[in-house]
């Protein structure tokens, strides 16, 4: 039998409720939901338990005389007349007492395994429920099970409402009013939202959790009281936070608004038409190669606090960065780049050549030998050594992240942040470098010119095509952008599948690992998750051998993607990476993540694995700051906040060699006229432009 047992020990006798299912390599075997514990009935059985380990000290040979003494008896002897183990020969007080507390906590965590099951628990999630409380998990689920959503990874405010009901909490629980809206708060958070309006907030608790309006007035007013949530009312708006992101937003904005006022070494260029110029890096370029506004960009980074440069595929991004670091490098300055991400520093650095980073490493996240905790190692009192720092990826870039960042950065250095304020904004909470934008309170330049646009292939001038509301162009012959016609929803997983798994492959002379499927949603015939099903079992042949495939399962070769950030292993949120070993008997695997910085390869136990999720498809904002060499896109037609032209342009703006898009004329239509990017609530423009006195 498998499954996830907290305590259970060799002697013992268990329940077990579940379903038989084949595994392809060990074969048949018995998948456990829930167990409950039948204590040992015969001498051997209790031999066994009383020297499996549970008590340290007692093996074997005392275990037999303990037995042979009471035999069926022993343990209501151990429980109820302890006294009487002094009729043991060889048995002293310590290791009686050892006896009886060993046998004791471990009826205690059988105990709490059989209330928490017969509350709906799995045994998984009791697993972690008592790894946060230990022998205090009965009374803790007991006072207020909605703690449960706060403090513990993979419970939603929904499960531990499930949990209430069944211990008999009301709907009208102060205890669940305040766990509704804090839950609210965290779910507009993960969909981007640094906060949200109060109105909004009262409307969405009532109608998605079933909380009356007043209760919820109510809960908001004693969550404030207590610090668990900020209140600030801008342009006579009343807006709703988080504590830790409205600092990070109040923070950035000072912060940001003092660097850009700072003094900082500046840099001239020389342009004149008689004299050589000044910039030339290795490779010849030249600051007279560069077009006006690109030149612009270059004389700014070299002189402001902080700069801003923005644009699409193509209008010469990176060529700016390299004039720049050479340029700074020259004049002896220290230049440190990063990225938001392992896979786009990687990018980063073979764009530049110089050495780029994580803005983690850059920050020296890590564990505080001291305090044990995890931390930025950077900070305002041990700031960055540097006259400059560049960052590329910005529209990745989360508002904590930034803050983070920020705190580093001392006054008199230069800041250059580069990134495509098109594409969609940040995994994260907040709408940095749009709103950032927005303020107009720094420099901002824009790139509009495509250089190169003959070579540069239709990916590139479709990317600028959708941007401007036009139509991509497909299908022409010899080039790297195409449509594969479907119109029904049901019908492109087929399409995906093939084009993966045996068509692109033949027709491009690559692997399918090469190609990346990408989709604007995660249920459904055109989600993530069944594209994902589908493609397993195309493109693994573990996958293949198995009955049946209704669930996600984790198999060694599959793709796979970290879905939420794990400071302790360090991959975040969005790495990608390969299942290269699963070790049946620890309930280990491994995954070889290569863009990863601190090595590549990372051990999952049990309790993590949820951290993990298949990636042969991926959602196009998942997709944020990686390149592929081909993309296959999904258009489908969906919900209409999903149906944007800033979700079409990131995505195809993923692919170096080939886009395959999969819809239909009319529906890429729709998305491509659709220019409104989802409202993220927050309070950043404003707060900049207070900070900048405007």
């Amino acid at each position: 039998m498998v499954g996830i047992f907290p305590s259970v020990t060799e002697g013992e006798t268990l329940r077990i409720k579940g379903e038989w299912e084949t595994h392809p390599q060990f074969g048949r075997q018995f998948k456990v939901r829930e167990y409950q514990r039948a204590a040992p009935i015969s001498p051997a059985g209790i031999k066994r338990y009383l020297s499996s380990g549970i008590v340290p000290g007692i093996g074997p040979g005392l275990a037999q005389r303990v037995v042979d003494r009471f035999g069926t008896d022993t343990l209501r002897i151990i429980a109820e007349e302890p006294e009487r183990l002094a009729e043991i020969a060889g048995l002293g007080p310590r290791r009686r007492e050892s006896l009886v507390k060993g046998v004791q906590a471990h009826k205690t965590v059988q105990e709490m395994m059989v209330f928490l099951q017969g509350l709906g628990v799995s045994g998984a999630l009791a697993g972690r429920i008592y790894k946060r409380y230990g022998d205090q998990a009965m009374q803790a689920v007991r006072q207020n099970p909605y703690r449960l959503a706060d403090e513990i990874f993979g419970v939603g405010f929904r499960t531990a409402d499930q949990i209430a009901m069944r211990l008999g909490v009301g709907y009208d629980s102060v205890d669940r009013a305040r766990a509704a809206v804090l839950y609210q708060l965290q779910e507009a958070m993960h969909s981007g939202h640094m906060c949200l309006p109060l109105p909004v907030l009262i409307r969405e608790v009532e109608k998605q959790l079933n909380v009356r309006a007043s209760l919820c007035e109510q809960a908001v007013t004693d969550l404030a009281a207590a610090g668990r949530l900020t209140l600030e009312t801008i342009d006579a708006a009343p807006l709703v936070y988080l504590p830790r992101l409205h600092l990070a937003e109040r923070e950035t904005a000072r912060l940001m608004m003092r660097l850009a006022r700072a003094s900082r070494q500046q840099l001239e260029l020389d342009v004149s038409e008689t004299e050589p110029a000044t910039i030339v890096d290795a490779a010849g370029l030249s600051v007279r190669n560069l077009s006006a506004e690109q030149l612009q960009a270059v004389r700014q980074a070299l002189s402001g606090g902080v700069t801003v440069i923005t644009g699409g595929p193509g209008t010469g991004k990176t060529t700016i960065l390299r004039l720049v670091l050479h340029q700074a490098q020259t004049a002896g300055q220290k230049v440190l780049l990063a990225a938001p991400t392992g896979r786009a520093a990687k990018r980063l650095q073979e764009a530049t050549g110089a050495k780029a980073t994580t803005i983690h490493r850059l920050l020296e996240y890590g564990i505080n030998e001291e305090t044990g905790r995890l931390m930025f190692r950077r900070n305002a009192r041990n700031p960055l050594t540097a006259q400059l720092v560049i960052i590329d990826e910005v529209s990745m870039l989360d508002m904590p992240l930034a803050y983070q960042l920020l705190l580093a950065i001392k006054p008199g250095t230069g800041l250059v942040l580069v990134g495509d304020a098109d594409q969609l904004p940040s995994v994260g909470p907040g709408s940095f470098l749009r709103d950032l934008i927005a303020a107009d309170c720094v420099p901002v330049i824009r790139l509009n010119t495509v250089f190169r646009q003959a070579e540069a292939g239709m990916i590139v001038t479709n990317a600028h095509r959708i941007n401007r509301g036009l139509l991509p162009i497909y299908n022409r012959q010899n080039k790297d952008f195409y449509l594969i016609v479907e119109d029904k929803a049901e019908n492109m997983a087929a399409q995906a599948q093939a084009l993966v798994a045996k068509r692109l492959p033949r027709f491009l002379s690559i692997e399918p690992a090469a190609i990346q499927v990408l989709t604007p949603v995660r249920k459904g015939p055109v989600g993530v998750n069944h594209l994902n099903r589908v493609l397993q079992r195309a493109l693994n042949p573990r996958a293949a051998l198995m009955e049946a495939n209704d669930e996600d399962v984790l198999l060694v070769g599959d793709k796979v993607m970290q879905i939420r950030n794990n400071y302790e292993k360090m991959v975040f949120n969005g790495d990608m990476g390969v299942i290269v070993s699963i070790d049946a008997e620890s309930d280990e695997l491994t995954v070889d993540f290569p863009d990863r910085e601190e090595g590549s390869l990372v051990t999952y136990t049990a309790e993590d694995w949820n951290e993990l999720q298949l990636a042969y498809a991926t959602s196009i904002h998942k997709s944020q700051g990686s390149e592929y060499p081909v993309v296959v896109v999904m258009v489908p037609k969906v919900m209409p906040d999903l149906m944007t032209r800033n979700l079409l342009y990131t995505a195809v703006t993923r692919a170096r060699r080939l886009v395959v898009l999969v819809g239909d004329k009319r529906t890429i239509a729709m998305y491509v006229k659709n220019d409104t990017a989802h409202r993220r609530y927050g309070g950043f423009v404003r707060k900049l432009t207070y900070e900048a006195g405007l």
